[in-house]
């Protein structure tokens, strides 16, 4: 039994660690690139996709535009609308 929890232990370990190597190694160059360029679009769908994938609360998301500052919980349309016109807070680039 207790063997079997370690087990358990260690596979949700792994899963984390991978998890968060994907997420470090993701490029985001986009970010820099002007809002209404397709990069940027392309890569604000990416960035809801991974968020609503992995962070969301009841179909809602802290929203990292520069108005809401992550403070404002936003349904994905809403939060890729914030981004193209705001952009994302200062210096937002670990998620």
């Amino acid at each position: 039994m207790l063997l079997n929890c370690l087990v358990h232990l260690i596979y949700i370990f792994i899963c984390l660690r991978v998890t968060l190597t994907i997420v470090i190694e993701m490029d985001k160059i986009w970010m820099d690139e002007d809002r209404h360029n397709e990069k940027f679009i392309n890569g604000v769908k990416g960035f809801i996709q991974f968020a609503f994938t992995h962070l969301a609360k009841a179909n809602t998301v802290l929203c990292p535009c520069r108005k809401c500052v992550n403070c404002s919980w936003l349904e994905a349309t809403d939060v890729q609308v914030h981004l193209i016109y705001d952009g994302f807070v200062t210096n937002y680039k670990r998620w």
